[in-house]
């Protein structure tokens, strides 16, 4: 999969295959590492830009959200048209707290892309999207307490405990989440927000529709693990890392599913907890038969691209620790992901 801080990535999701709807120039995507925060006080070199670019433009957003009177509906309206689109962006937090990806931008202000369209901006504005990547680090893998407080709660904790918090969890994350905080803290933004959560509860993230989705894939892929651990360690490609001297089983693939093997939770386990709770915390159900992603356009900024894709990443976990179920956890996550956009 295109890394989404490429420019092959931002023309083929934002404007198809279609040569001639691209803008040239394309615009600027830049790469936020670390730190990266929509405060008046971020570094904003923690924003990083293709090579032989600028990030300057990034500090128009900062101002703009800085400026923005959050209570007044008919500003936060106009600022998601023209400045950044909210829609997409509680799409992309909403699945980030469902996953527990700890090192994404609302849990270490990292592992996320904001493109600048040049289509959609002005003289006076620039219009972003946020784009999330990088999910290796999700369902409880590696899930120290360094970034969990709450051990073995953690899949039962309402998204209202990371809002307005000081955070700070590394030293060198940004000790706020500030798109988080002042959008919502606006409350038709918040509602807005929180029937997006139980939407993809409802229909998407939960032991149903995942359940039977993670079945699938784990069948399909199940043949290929015995022949590859049949292979003994010595005749395999992929060691793992060498510190670690872990020898996986096939049993650890069957029993990583609903098992902690070197992590907290057995990938189906983590999901259901966190949709239970959720859907307990918002008296909601699941639906059965669940949603599908719509094999339709579905608006990615003002340029329709079909669902076949979706702008994020799901990243890949090559760390010894993580069980070998959570390698089919990216297919689940991407379906969550394709499903949202479209919700």
């Amino acid at each position: 999969m295109e890394s989404p801080s490429s420019k092959d990535f931002i023309k083929t999701q934002f404007f198809g295959a279609d040569n001639m709807t691209r803008p040239d120039p394309l615009g600027v995507y830049l790469d936020a590492t670390t730190g990266a925060d929509f405060a008046l006080d971020t570094n904003i070199a923690a924003f990083v830009p293709p090579k032989n670019q600028s990030n300057a433009v990034i500090s128009t957003l900062i101002q703009a959200l800085a400026d923005l009177d959050i209570v007044n509906d008919a500003a936060v309206d106009a600022f998601s048209r023209n400045w950044f689109d909210i829609d997409y962006f509680f799409r992309a937090i909403a699945v980030e707290y469902l996953a527990g990806s700890y090192d994404s931008y609302w849990f270490m202000t990292t592992n996320f892309v904001v493109y600048n369209d040049p289509t959609e901006s002005t003289p006076t504005t620039n219009k972003f999207y946020f784009i999330d990547q990088d999910f290796d680090q999700s369902f409880g893998v590696n899930l120290s307490p360094i970034y969990n407080p709450y051990g073995a709660n953690y899949t039962k904790i309402s998204y209202t405990a990371y809002v307005n918090k000081t955070w700070s969890v590394v030293g060198y994350d940004a000790p706020r989440r500030t798109m988080v905080d002042r959008l919502l803290s606006n409350p038709t933004y918040r509602t807005k927000f929180e029937s997006i959560l139980k939407t993809i509860v409802e229909g998407v993230y939960n032991p149903i529709a995942l359940g039977r989705r993670i079945d699938a894939i784990s069948n399909r892929i199940r043949p290929d693990m015995a022949w590859d651990i049949g292979l003994g360690v010595d005749n395999r490609a992929h060691h793992g890392n060498a510190t670690v001297a872990l020898v996986w089983t096939l049993a650890d693939f069957d029993n990583g599913f609903t098992t902690s093997i070197g992590g907290n939770w057995g990938l189906k386990t983590f999901i259901s907890e966190r949709s239970e709770f959720v859907a307990s915390e918002f008296g909601i159900t699941f639906i059965d038969p669940p949603l599908t992603p719509p094999m339709k356009n579905c608006t990615i900024g003002e340029n329709d691209v079909t669902t076949g894709t979706v702008p994020v990443s799901t990243g890949t976990s090559t760390d010894a620790q993580a069980s070998s179920a959570v390698s089919i956890s990216f297919a689940a996550l991407t379906a969550v992901l394709l499903s949202a956009i479209c919700i």
